[in-house]
This record gives C-alpha cells, structure tokens and sequence, in this order.
C-alpha cells in the first residue's frame, strides 16, 4: 500500500521547495482526476490505477480504512 500527498498550493514550505525542484504540474494532476471541487479531496486508487473512490472535503479515519481493506 502507498499513500501520495498532493497539494495545490504553493506555501512557503518544504512542500514549495518540492513543487519547484521537480517542475510538478498540480493543475495536470487535478484535471486527470476528474477535477478537485473542495479541499481536501482524497482518491481511493486501486492498483490498476483505477479510481475507486473520491471523498471530497473531510472523510474519517475509519471510512479510509474500510475502503482500502476492501481492495486486498
């Protein structure tokens, strides 16, 4: 199992530093996913790459987990 952060603004911080160093295009990313309605938005990505799940705003822990054990 891997969990990947993304995040689509560009703070003052470590996440800036990355954003810049590694020329990352959030905006591609946003698109490619169906587009991001609300913050956060969490996709649940089988290992195919297939999207399984989009939890648009705050999702609990115990909701995440469910879903993801489902897929094993």
């Amino acid at each position: 199992m891997e969990i990947a952060g993304i995040s689509s603004d560009k703070a003052e911080s470590t996440v800036k530093q990355f954003y810049d160093q590694n020329e990352m295009n959030y905006n591609d990313i946003c698109d490619k996913y169906g587009g991001i309605q609300g913050m956060p938005t969490t996709f649940i990505i089988d290992k195919k790459g297939n999207i399984i799940n989009k939890h648009i705003c705050f999702t609990t822990k115990e909701a995440f987990e469910a879903e993801i054990k489902k897929l094993f």
